[in-house]
């Protein structure tokens, strides 16, 4: 994941020592290719399984829902969510203190900080499904059919847009490419996280057929994942030639 950890001597006194970490964008992106295509396959191999074959109901249906479903809690596709999420969000916070960073991440720290806290809740989100909860509370109270079925985008979708408005100054100084990757990954994320609930809400509250809701779910899980991919290729590039310096104390460290 890195390219290399070498000592700063320009950074270095008698105690301490300085340490430069550097991301290697290529191996980044091979490994969450690596990691996206296996998912894929197992995806598929599970929907051949439920379906075409009929296994669906039996002990190899009942894994492969609960190892490759799309929409399963403690699969594999909910633990690489998790994981890039989170991931992207730390990188997104520790760019901020990095060295030779883009000017507008240094000027507007705090935001990129929020931007980060805010992928991180995401993430755990995706996780322990806590919008399921505030769901069903608002559901309790207001009682929503059709495409408001599923009540808690009305509050994420206002938190999303609130995060919005505080970044477009941050992503409009930043390099044009740059800021196309990651506001076309922050909208494609939303689509797919949002916009495609609103359509299952409807879907329900219609009682649609299986087969269409299983799609609908399909394209909302491949609309979420792509939009973190372009996400973190936004980040990346952003990243790509800032460089952060880890300074160890020797003296602190005690003897030894």
């Amino acid at each position: 994941m890195t390219r290399e950890l070498t000592d700063r001597a320009g950074h270095s006194t008698d105690a301490d020592v300085g340490r430069t970490l550097v991301i290697d964008v290529v191996r980044v992106h091979r490994f969450m290719a690596i990691v996206t295509g296996l998912l894929a396959v197992g995806a598929a191999a599970a929907l051949v399984i439920q379906y075409p074959l009929g296994f669906g109901g039996g002990t190899a249906g009942a894994a492969a829902r609960r190892l490759f479903g799309l929409n399963g809690e403690r699969g594999f596709w909910a633990a690489a969510s998790f994981l890039f999420l989170f991931v992207t969000a730390v990188t997104v916070h520790l760019g901020t203190w990095a060295d030779n960073v883009n000017p507008s991440v240094a000027t507007h720290s705090r935001r990129w900080r929020l931007l980060a806290l805010a992928m991180v809740f995401v993430a755990f989100d995706e996780a322990f499904r806590v919008h399921e909860w505030i769901n069903g509370f608002l559901q309790t109270r207001l009682g929503l059919t059709g495409f408001l079925h599923f009540a808690w985008v009305i509050p994420y979708g206002a938190a999303a847009a609130v995060i919005a408005g505080l970044m477009v100054r941050p992503l409009s100084e930043l390099p044009r490419r740059t800021a196309a990757l990651m506001v076309a990954g922050g909208f494609c994320y939303v689509l797919g996280a949002a916009g495609a609930e609103l359509l299952d809400g409807q879907l329900k509250t219609i009682n649609a057929p299986r087969s269409v809701r299983e799609t609908q779910i399909v394209i909302e899980e491949a609309l979420e994942w792509a939009g973190v991919w372009m996400f973190f290729a936004g980040v990346m590039t952003l990243l790509s030639k800032a460089t952060l310096s880890v300074a160890v104390n020797r003296d602190a460290a005690g003897p030894g």
